[in-house]
């Protein structure tokens, strides 16, 4: 008689989708495509993290020439996101006038 083999497979938890950042006239705008994500963002280069700022309205642009956002979607009983980056360059975009 053959003995069944126990399965070592792990399901892993569904991923939050990776944020995504836009520039638009009024700010700064982040979303995620998986309902219920809360998005947590730097502007220093470092990792987010849940305990950092999190996303909650559109951000107005700060009086810099050029500045990285980097953004991650978290979830209960989800994997986070990978992280989003995009960087704001004043000499590219234009507040008043949308994109260049």
């Amino acid at each position: 008689m053959q003995r069944l083999k126990k399965s070592k497979s792990v399901i892993e938890p569904p991923k939050v989708h990776k944020p995504i950042i836009k520039f638009t006239r009024k700010g700064v705008i982040m979303e995620s495509r998986t309902p219920n994500a809360r998005i947590f963002y730097t502007i220093d280069k470092s990792i987010p993290k849940t305990s950092g700022t999190k996303y909650k309205t559109v951000l107005k642009y700060k009086d810099q020439d050029k500045i990285t956002y980097k953004a991650v979607g978290f979830r209960k009983g989800f994997t986070p996101s990978d992280i989003a980056e995009k960087t704001y360059d004043k000499s590219l975009y234009s507040t008043k006038q949308g994109r260049k």
